[in-house]
């Protein structure tokens, strides 16, 4: 096995930070080492029965209003196949309408009544998991009145984009199920596409993700005195 074979595909390239991002290496060296760039690498996932992992390949590439973009076009389209029980159908639409609002312009304000709609939904549908998406992506998670500022993990966002693309592919008749993912993957490449290909998104995507890091680290040498 070759040296590259054992670490992974340069970082410094697009595919190789979707594989270190994604977490893909194991895959990667199994389904991937023939991809030339990120897009093979999803449709190789995809063709051997990977769907989420190649949907997250695109989802790390993507800057998170692209990426939470996809999650609401995503969730919509779940609506759509199996609309909610008359009870929850206004709560779906109003979580809905924020996240579209948030992408439109974020704000603070929008992101806080999205995540509080969300946990009296419960995440567990893809207009939540799009509004989770949308909360993880702020500098603050701390609660109302906290006097500290808590930064998310750096790229937790994506997670939650994933989770929402992925289950909202699952609404519907299980026979389209694959088609749907295959669907999907291809709706986060036009995406790539529409950023002028994977290396322009991929530096936006590295750009942010870097700035997470740096603004989530804890300072060098310690706390203050």
């Amino acid at each position: 096995m070759s040296a590259q074979a054992s670490f992974g595909p340069d970082t410094a390239t697009p595919l190789g930070f979707v594989v270190q991002r994604g977490a893909l290496l194991p895959l990667w060296l199994e389904h991937g080492q023939a991809a030339a760039d990120p897009a093979a690498l999803a449709t190789a996932l995809l063709a051997a029965g990977k769907p989420v992992e190649a949907i997250r390949a695109v989802v790390v590439a993507l800057p998170v209003r692209q990426a939470l973009w996809w999650a609401w076009v995503s969730a919509r389209h779940a609506l759509q196949l199996q609309p909610p029980s008359p009870s929850l159908a206004p709560l779906h639409l109003h979580i809905l309408g924020l996240v579209e609002q948030w992408i439109a312009q974020p704000s603070d304000g929008t992101r806080a009544s999205a995540w509080q709609a969300a946990q009296a939904l419960g995440i567990e549908h893809p207009v939540a998991l799009a509004a989770a998406g949308v909360w993880f992506s702020g500098n603050d998670i701390a609660p109302p009145g906290s006097p500290m500022a808590v930064h998310a993990p750096a790229g937790l966002a994506h997670n939650f984009v994933v989770a929402a693309v992925a289950v909202a592919a699952t609404h519907g008749d299980p026979a389209g199920t694959d088609e749907r993912f295959r669907t999907s993957v291809a709706q986060g490449m036009e995406i790539i596409t529409k950023l002028g290909g994977w290396a322009a998104a991929v530096q936006l995507a590295r750009h942010e993700f870097t700035a997470q890091q740096a603004r989530t680290a804890p300072p060098r040498g310690g706390a203050a005195a």
